[in-house]
């Protein structure tokens, strides 16, 4: 004999074969059989809270409907916390018919051949190994690292400086200089005051142009 409870705006009714979700109006949402199902989630409810009554069957729907989703879930039905005992009755009973079975149970398993999970950049890195992190780092610093200027020796930017016609140092190759006259002469006091010294401000070498 046919069992039906009315929940809120559902109504849910099990044969010997089937449970059927409907409108209370009477239209049909969805009709599964003792066959499909897996497993049950019951929750009873408070007077501030509805209770419902979630059949989560072998192909996985079901499991991760929650509270906030059962009044327009297929597999689910809400109801009144007063109605809560007649629903437990039910789902007990629901129990009682099914070989259930966990969401983990549903899972296909590999026993003799591990799952290979490939690692690429757009991976997350909290799902990456240490080694696999610290890897790609690795070759991110060195690819940031071929991409600065090159530093010159002191040789080579003497020789560059020169090539491009600019004044540098003789000894650092820099171009941060200084030119002074220096000497006395007879008649004024100063000595070969026409003489231009050069001096580097980086190193203090001196030097005539």
């Amino acid at each position: 004999m046919d069992k039906t409870l009315k929940g809120t705006f559902r109504s849910i009714t099990m044969s010997d074969k089937s449970v059927v979700i409907s409108k209370n109006s009477g239209s049909i949402i969805n009709e599964i059989e003792f066959s499909d199902m897996a497993n049950f989630i019951f929750e009873k409810g408070t007077a501030f809270k509805y209770g419902r009554l979630t059949i989560c069957t072998l192909d996985g729907h079901g499991y991760n409907v929650n509270h906030g989703k059962a009044a327009s879930d297929k597999n689910s039905i809400a109801f009144n916390s007063s109605d809560a005992n007649e629903f437990e009755l039910l789902y007990l009973e629901l129990r009682n018919k099914v070989d259930l079975k966990t969401y983990e149970d549903l899972k296909p398993k590999t026993v003799d051949t591990p799952e290979i999970n490939p690692i690429n950049s757009e991976t997350p890195k909290k799902e990456k190994s240490f080694w696999q992190r610290a890897a790609e780092e690795g070759r991110e610093h060195n690819a940031a690292k071929a991409a600065q200027p090159k530093q010159l020796s002191k040789k080579e930017r003497i020789k560059e400086n020169k090539a491009n016609g600019i004044a540098c140092c003789p000894k650092c190759g820099s171009t941060s200089l200084s030119a002074n006259r220096r000497g006395w002469k007879l008649t004024t006091g100063l000595l070969g005051s026409s003489k231009i010294i050069v001096t580097c401000m980086n190193c203090g070498h001196h030097w005539k142009p």
